[in-house]
């Protein structure tokens, strides 16, 4: 595919290509779900919730109700997934690299700390696996483990 070409196993620091054509190939699937990734950010900010319910206060919305809330969760669990399938496709580019860190950057004014991603990552292995049910096996969690944890340390990468 498209993002496999686009990533390379040292830029993502996984120890095989085939892992790097786990990560495409099954976002790929994850992004045909939905392709303006709606569903794909409910679920992963449904996860998030229950895994960690306080986690609420960090976001704009905590405090909208009804079709406010609803509106503005959907518009930011559609930009966090946009950023997940960005950092896929632009990562270890400079220009990756720096999109990466800036977002890490930014993310310093939420009060978001580096326990923080940790959480969203096990959200999103949590949403991988509901996406893709039998196909999500145990060499895909590693390879998204992997993947999770290359893009994280690039966002925190000199801002913590």
């Amino acid at each position: 595919t498209e993002l496999t070409r686009q990533i390379t196993p040292p830029q993502l620091n996984m120890t095989t290509a085939e892992q790097v054509k786990l990560v495409a190939d099954s976002w790929a699937k994850v992004h045909a779900i939905d392709e303006t990734w709606d569903k794909q950010g409910h679920l992963l900010f449904a996860e998030l919730f229950t895994l960690a319910p306080e986690a609420i206060q960090l976001y704009p919305f905590k405090d909208d109700s009804g079709d406010e809330y609803k509106a503005k969760l959907s518009k930011h669990a559609i930009g966090v997934m946009k950023a997940v399938d960005s950092s896929l496709k632009l990562w270890g580019s400079p220009e990756g690299e720096k999109e990466l860190n800036d977002l890490g950057k930014r993310h310093l004014n939420y009060s978001v700390v580096q326990a923080h991603y940790a959480v969203l990552g096990q959200a999103l292995l949590i949403t991988l696996e509901k996406a893709l049910a039998d196909g999500f096996t145990a060499e895909l969690k590693a390879a998204w483990t992997a993947a999770w944890e290359a893009i994280t340390t690039n966002m925190q990468k000199g801002n913590y």
